[in-house]
C-alpha cells in the first residue's frame, strides 16, 4: 500500500511547434509584461486538476480516464486569440485561447461526471479551453487588442491522447511528469 501523495491534474499535451510558438510569444512579450511566465515545454491544455492525491488512487483515476474516452476518436482543435482571465483591466492569466468543440467538452463532461464516482471534487467552473502561458500575483492591465495585433497564432492541436500528469513543484517552478497517456480511436 502506497500513499505518497502526489499533485495530479489530466491534460492534453502541446506540439513542439505550438512550443516554438508559445516560447517566441514569451520572447516578444515577456519584458512589457512582467510575471511569472509557464516555461513554454510546460505548457498544456487542462481537462481536470485534481490536487493532492494519493499514489493509491492512480490507478483508478487512470481507468476512469479510460472509460471517458473509450469510444472518442482523435480529432483537432484550432487555436484562436491571446487573452486573459479575468478580464484585460485586471488579468491575472495570460492565455492562447483554443475553440469550443463538442469532442473536447465531452471528453471533460465524462472527466468530470466519472469523478465524481470516485468522490473527487466537481469543478463548477465554466469550461474555457486554453493555454497559460503567464500568471500575474497582482491585477495587471493589458492591452490585448494590441497582442493580439502584433502576435497571432495559428495552429492546430491535435488531440490524439490525454494524459495523466503529476506536478513536482519547487522553486524553479513546477515540472510536469506523464505518468499514463490515454490514447483515443484513431
Amino acid at each position: 500500500m502506497d500513499n505518497t501523495i502526489k499533485r495530479l491534474f489530466i491534460g492534453v499535451k502541446i506540439t513542439d511547434e505550438l512550443i516554438a510558438d508559445i516560447a517566441n510569444t514569451k520572447a516578444k512579450l515577456e519584458d512589457k509584461l512582467a510575471g511569472k511566465w509557464v516555461s513554454p515545454e510546460n505548457v498544456h491544455l487542462t481537462l481536470k486538476f485534481l490536487g493532492d492525491r494519493s499514489s493509491d488512487e492512480i490507478d483508478n483515476i487512470i481507468q476512469m480516464i479510460r472509460e471517458s474516452v473509450i469510444d472518442i476518436n482523435a480529432f483537432r482543435l484550432k487555436t484562436t486569440i491571446i487573452g486573459c482571465f479575468p478580464k484585460s483591466s485586471r488579468a491575472r492569466v495570460l492565455w492562447l485561447g483554443l475553440e469550443d468543440d463538442e469532442r473536447l467538452i465531452g471528453i471533460k463532461n465524462k472527466i468530470e461526471a466519472r469523478s465524481l464516482a470516485l468522490g473527487l471534487e466537481e469543478d463548477k467552473r465554466e469550461y474555457h479551453p486554453h493555454l497559460t502561458f503567464a500568471r500575474f500575483k497582482i491585477n495587471k492591465r493589458v492591452d490585448i487588442d494590441n497582442i493580439n495585433r502584433e502576435i497571432s497564432i495559428i495552429r492546430e492541436l491535435p488531440v490524439e491522447r490525454v494524459t495523466l500528469f503529476e506536478s513536482k513543484l519547487s522553486r524553479d517552478g513546477a515540472k510536469y511528469n506523464s505518468l499514463e497517456n490515454i490514447r483515443l480511436l484513431a
